[in-house]
């Protein structure tokens, strides 16, 4: 069952983010069930971290070897 993005899930979403040194936005249509995604999104900006928006494989894959 899908239920509203809740202040606790936001939370542990900011931890993790914090832990992160990339947010990935995978571009995901955003409604009444998830809008706390643009609210994480923001939080990941204000933190400075880099946020790649829909990246295509070659980009993701260059994050983990460095090419």
């Amino acid at each position: 069952m899908f239920e509203p993005i809740g202040k606790e899930a936001f939370e542990a979403a900011c931890r993790k983010i914090d832990e992160s040194d990339y947010v990935i936005d995978t571009g995901c249509p955003v409604g009444q069930m998830n809008a706390m995604l643009k609210d994480v999104l923001e939080y990941a900006a204000e933190k400075k971290k880099i946020i790649l928006k829909k990246p295509d494989i070659d980009t993701l894959k260059s994050l983990f070897t460095g090419e």
